[in-house]
């Protein structure tokens, strides 16, 4: 009877023949990348159901400063859809005039 190769379900490495039963990963570091992964992909599908079936709370998906789409990649309490748009609503709060572009 041959025993079967366990490998880590990450990185796909060889497991020693003297891991315990219930060890499935090679390390800490890729359990943890597991974990990461798997975390992600449920909060991306489980965001996009919520778009889809119109669950989102009332304004979220909208950017605050151009009325534009939030991807459902970015978090789930962001208010702009971009780096340049949080910039824009920061200087209309601060009230300070804008610098001529050279």
């Amino acid at each position: 009877m041959t025993r079967r190769i366990r490998r880590c379900p990450w990185c796909r490495t060889e497991l020693p023949r003297a891991a315990p039963a219930r060890q499935r990963f090679c390390g800490s570091v890729c359990r943890k990348r597991a974990w990461r992964h798997r975390r992600r992909r449920d909060l991306l599908i489980g965001r996009a159901a919520a778009v889809i079936l119109g669950d989102t709370p009332v304004g979220a998906g909208r950017c605050e400063q151009c009325d534009g789409i939030i991807s459902i990649r970015k978090r789930a309490d962001s208010r702009f859809c971009s780096p340049a748009c949080r910039t824009r609503a920061w200087r209309e709060r601060l009230g300070a005039p804008r610098e001529p572009s050279r």
